[in-house]
């Protein structure tokens, strides 16, 4: 459901060392197609053991910005199927990695949103680093 896209070298900076940053390839546009885009960073100065409990590296799920907005009216993963297998993966340090979620349906109605998105991974690191959540409003433009 994912492919790697590639690897890069970052700059090295203190705080939190494993970043996620999420994005759509092009426009937020309601009824078209979206593929989202990954990117994992390692700002720290040690490998990042990542261990995947599936083959589902990620997923977005969209919910209503306006308050009182908890179910989500999108979700990548939803009605899909992932082999339960167990992956690791060292992201090293100062490196940056890549990938895409398989292209699906933005069945949404055009407004603002609060985007979820999180790898579905847990982090081998001594300081129990916490899961990997990026949260951030997006926009869904009508279809033209």
């Amino acid at each position: 459901m994912y492919e790697q896209l590639h690897v890069t070298s970052v700059p090295p900076r203190r705080g939190g060392s494993v970043e996620l940053k999420v994005a759509p390839t092009r426009g937020l546009v309601s009824g078209r197609s979206v593929e989202w885009q990954f990117t994992v960073t390692n700002r720290g100065a040690r490998p990042a053991n990542l261990v995947f409990a599936s083959s589902q590296f990620g997923d977005v799920t969209l919910r209503p910005a306006r308050k009182g907005g908890v179910r989500p009216v999108y979700r990548w993963g939803a009605g899909k199927a992932f082999a339960q297998v167990v992956s690791r993966t060292v992201l090293s340090a100062h490196s940056s990695w890549r990938c895409s979620l398989a292209a699906n349906t933005l069945a949404v109605a055009p407004g603002r949103y609060l985007l979820s998105a999180y790898l579905k991974t847990r982090l081998l690191t001594p300081d129990r680093t916490p899961s990997i959540v990026l949260l951030r409003y997006v926009d869904v433009a009508p279809a033209p």
